[in-house]
């Protein structure tokens, strides 16, 4: 059958405008930003593969291949796919691929910037001339310009020919730039990019053609010089990561790590408070990282001493940059530096003069040294030292201590105390006054102390630290970044060790106040926000009697609402003069006689005994206390923050979800038209607590386990189908609500057995890793911790279960044999080493968390780890009881379990401190006689072994190992657990 040359090609150039329409890159022009579609390497691999035409159209003229198939395809594909396209039926230019072999121009070296790099590949006669234009003007379209090669760039400062595509797809200007600015542009980058990165978004700043030389060119010395440390280290932790730079059409390209929340000032304006205590502590340790980043900028080694000096010079809110570090409903961040055009980078010596060019950067954060005294002084060189970065940091931390307390409002009065200070013209809206830090501060810091939240023992500190180190006059006394760094961590701790002890204190007064013998006052967190709805009917506040009072916690001037269940309706309760409450860290409030709040010097922000006692004998029964949460996570069922209703508001409806936040005493409270008859019934879908017994019926159950009490529970399938019908949001259906009370603290680790036995298993062990992924994410401070038995040494961390699930469809079963004693040891290893130790973890956040409380493991496997089954023989007899029979084949995973308890005996901690649950998949006979041999056998008094079906309740398989007697072990297959695990 003759090739119909003319056809093929025909459909050929079709498949080419097709693809080329679905992959859209950009070219970068003095002007504008040219879409430009592009052929992508995979898709020309796939159509040559698919359509076998590489050989006809690689037919010479005397009937041989020019090349070998396969050569072509691996190294000269692009070459080919240009050459074939521009040929004609009556004229094909495929036989210059030869040339291209004998002068080794592969595809690796496309694109080509200049026409005359094809020179020696055509010749020099009229008709080579033209197919030389063809061929350069259309391989562009087959050779989108790689960036880089996994995390290296292969662009540096790159001249890019204007017809050069760059395989990235817009999708919007992030800020307008300027003749003296660079414009930010978004873009996503596609797989023909060779970039990898934790996101597929960068950002392009583009500078016009009169900043090449200048800021283009600083920014790029920034980056050059910070290589000459651990770039990765670098990039990844304290900067923007950098992915290359070029010029194209006149104007150069940087391309930098897309931050998901913006800049700092982006931040402030959001308005995203912390509101917890642990947010507070979580967002100045973050913060501290900026001290780091600093640091390296100030002194970046080179080897035989000499050193790059460098000094950022414009360290300001909208130069530092955010990104979320968990899940969207976390307050957890991550900060870096950025824009480096207008800092100064130079060789030195430790004998030199250390100070560099000053480049004249930012003037509200400048340091009081770089303060030009009249206009004709603005082009003087003033020099600059590393100083000058530790006096502008100090500014912005000192501004986002005002944001953290009082928003943008904060910001902008502390704004105006600034402008409002007299003194040197050129210092207005500074933070100095050309010699020293403005009084504003101080006036700043006093109402900061006045007006910051119950739980906040940290501004003040971190306020009165900033001016006392960092805002120092004179520079020879300020900090430098190393210094700085470990002394504000240092302060950090010690904070964070204060408002533990006052956490400590406080809970031991709430025990008293809810003993067991007072059981008729309930505490519960009303998490979401509400909004204004008319009151429900039956629900009226009304005055309280003054003998009237609760062991619920109270501010003066407060309200406390109480539901009475006989009459269906509310009593408030004013609180006296001289009682007072404040949560754990707080500065306690009194009152005067003009009836307003300050904070008490000698109050010792516990609740007085006298009050305890009194609350405790006027309880009134039938009547349940409502207390609302100051934020996401803020109250647990002991009562951690609490805010009352004010006199006057109203109680929110049941079935609304409260935000209630304790600094804004003005927040209305909604009800809605729901009666209170449907109060009692709608009580769990707000998590308030009915009356119940206080005493646990196990002595040795932790209080913080949730009790099985007839509670159904829930399978892996019911949970991701109630997931899927609710779309959003994170909160647990009621069957799990006591998980993370029960977990708090425990870190959590998956050990998935990824061997090719499971491979019909797959799909249920992701579906298992989405749910109980989803469910334990938010109790393990640094991340689920996931490893695969293919690959022990290697382990994953997220807190996200979304992350969790890709993770596991990456490592799909492979391999004849599982490596479960392997895998184990080493786990163990890690986790609970030989010699005893705590994980490490930020000594910030030691000191403000209570203890680590211990380890969950989650091993999901079907046990068959010796490669033999008796299961998979094909005979479809009934399996084996589990429990029968002599010790089967362990393959030394007993050994490693003996361990692990031996480990945990040692080391001192309690039977619970690590827990083994192993999850199975499938009903192979050996693999349920070794679990259970693991389960009941190997323990002994140590019991932390646990097996459970894949199929059975979550509930049991989340904290059963952590309590049997609660839980039973049980390997049983049914699919019935309406009645629990």
């Amino acid at each position: 059958m003759l090739f119909d040359f003319h056809r093929a090609h025909s459909d050929y150039h079709r498949w080419v405008t097709e693809v080329c329409e679905q992959n859209i890159g950009v070219r970068i022009s003095p002007v504008a930003l040219l879409p430009t579609g592009y052929v992508p390497l995979q898709e020309l691999r796939n159509y040559w593969d698919q359509t076998d035409l590489v050989r006809p159209f690689a037919l010479g003229t005397n009937g041989s291949m020019l090349m070998d198939e396969s050569n072509i395809i691996g190294h000269y594909l692009r070459i080919f796919a240009t050459l074939v396209y521009i040929s004609t039926p009556q004229d094909s230019v495929v036989w210059y691929l030869d040339n291209f072999a004998r002068k080794d121009r592969t595809d690796a070296k496309l694109p080509f910037h200049k026409i005359e790099d094809l020179d020696d590949i055509f010749g020099t006669t009229d008709a080579a001339q033209r197919v030389k234009t063809q061929f350069y003007k259309s391989h562009f379209r087959f050779s989108p310009q790689q960036l880089a090669e996994g995390t290296n760039p292969i662009l540096n400062n790159t001249e890019l020919a204007g017809e050069v595509i760059l395989p990235l797809k817009h999708r919007g200007k992030v800020q307008s730039g300027t003749e003296s600015e660079a414009d930010l542009e978004l873009f996503e980058f596609s797989s023909s990019s060779g970039l990898q990165a934790r996101t597929t978004n960068l950002v392009a700043k583009i500078y016009p053609p009169r900043e090449i030389d200048f800021t283009f060119r600083s920014e790029l010395e920034a980056y050059s010089a910070l290589k000459w440390q651990d770039s990765t280290k670098i990039n990844s932790d304290y900067f923007l990561q950098y992915y290359g730079s070029f010029v194209q059409g006149t104007r150069g390209v940087i391309l930098l790590e897309y931050a998901d929340q913006g800049s700092l000032l982006d931040f402030f304006r959001r308005g995203q408070l912390p509101y917890t205590r642990e947010e507070m502590f979580m967002l100045w340790e973050r913060l501290s990282s900026l001290f780091i980043g600093l640091a390296r900028i100030h002194g970046v080694r080179k080897p035989k001493d000499v050193r790059i000096r460098g000094v950022h010079q414009d360290v300001k809110p909208s130069n530092i940059f955010v990104f979320s570090d968990g899940d969207a409903t976390e307050f957890r961040f991550k900060f870096k530096i950025g824009d480096f055009g207008l800092s100064s980078f130079e060789k030195t010596t430790d004998t030199l003069d250390p100070s560099l060019p000053d480049h004249k950067s930012t003037k509200v954060y400048g340091a009081p040294e770089l303060m030009s005294w009249h206009v004709d002084l603005d082009d003087l060189d003033l020099r600059v030292n590393a100083e000058v970065d530790m006096w502008s940091l100090g500014c912005v931390l000192f501004e986002t201590a005002v944001w953290s307390v009082c928003g943008e409002r904060g910001r902008e009065e502390f704004l105006r105390l600034r402008l409002e200070e007299r003194g040197h013209p050129e210092a207005r809206g500074r933070f100095h006054n050309g010699v020293e830090r403005l009084r504003a501060l101080d006036t700043m810091t006093n109402r900061l102390l006045d007006r910051r939240r119950c739980y906040d023992n940290v501004t003040n500190s971190l306020c009165k630290w900033i001016c006392e180190n960092l805002l120092v006059g004179d520079p020879t006394n300020r900090l430098n970044a190393g210094q700085a760094q470990y002394r504000f961590e240092e302060l950090l701790r010690k904070l964070g060790a204060e408002a533990h002890h006052d956490q400590s204190n406080y809970e031991l007064a709430r025990l008293s106040m809810h003993s067991p013998h007072s059981s008729q006052s309930y505490n519960s967190p009303i998490r979401d926000t509400l909004t204004a709805q008319p009151t429900p009917p039956g629900i009226h506040p009304t005055p309280a009697s003054p003998q009237q009072s609760s062991p619920s916690p109270y501010s003066p001037g407060r309200t406390s609402v109480y539901v009475d269940h006989t009459n269906n309706q509310t009593t408030t309760q004013r609180p006296q003069p001289n009682q007072y409450y404040t949560a754990p860290g707080s500065v306690p409030v009194q009152q005067d006689s003009m009836n307003h709040h300050y904070p008490s010097e000698n109050a010792t922000g516990l609740p007085r005994a006298s009050t305890v006692a009194q609350t405790d004998a006027v309880t009134q029964p039938r009547r349940h206390t409502y207390t609302i949460a100051s934020g996401p996570g803020a109250a647990t069922h002991n009562g951690s923050h609490f805010t009352v209703l004010n006199e006057g508001e109203e109680l929110p409806p049941v079935e609304s979800h409260a935000r209630y936040l304790a600094h804004d005493p003005a927040a209305s409270v909604a009800a809605s038209q729901t009666g209170a008859e449907e109060l009692g019934t709608q009580l769990n879908a707000l998590s308030i607590s009915q009356p119940q017994s206080t005493t646990p019926s196990n002595p040795k159950l932790s209080r913080n386990t949730p009790q099985r009490q007839g509670l159904p529970d829930i399978t892996i399938q019911q949970l991701l189908e109630w997931k899927a019908r609710r779309r959003s949001g994170q909160e647990l259906p009621e069957e799990l609500a006591g998980i993370p009370n029960a977990l708090l603290g425990r870190d959590q680790v998956f050990l998935v057995d990824n061997s090719k036995s499971m491979t019909k298993y797959w799909h249920e062990v992701q579906n298992a890793i989405e749910a109980l992924g989803w469910v334990v994410k938010r109790v393990d401070p640094d991340g689920v911790e996931l490893r695969f038995t293919s690959k022990p040494t290697q382990k994953f961390k997220s807190k996200r279960s979304t992350e969790l699930l890709e993770k596991v469809k990456m490592n799909s079963p492979q391999g004849d044999t599982c490596m479960m004693e392997l895998a184990l040891s080493v786990l163990i290893d890690d986790l609970v080493p030989a010699s005893a130790g705590a994980a490490k973890t930020s000594r910030i956040m030691r000191a403000l968390n209570k203890p680590k409380t211990g380890i969950s493991i989650y091993i999901l496997t079907n046990a068959v780890w010796s490669g033999k089954s008796d299961y998979s023989s094909g005979l479809g007899a009934p399996a084996a009881s589990p429990d029968s029979g002599s010790k089967p084949d362990m393959c030394g995973v007993d050994s490693a379990v003996r361990t692990l308890i031996d480990r945990v005996h040692k080391g001192r901690h309690n039977r619970s401190y690590v827990t083994l649950q192993f999850i199975r998949f499938g009903h192979d006979s050996v693999g349920k006689r070794r679990l259970s041999y693991l389960d009941n056998d190997i323990s002994g008094e140590w019991d932390i072994v646990d097996r459970r079906y894949h199929e059975r309740g979550m509930r049991a398989m989340i904290i059963g190992a952590m309590n049997e007697n609660e839980y039973p072990s049980d390997d049983s297959d049914a699919e019935n657990v309406s009645e629990g695990g």
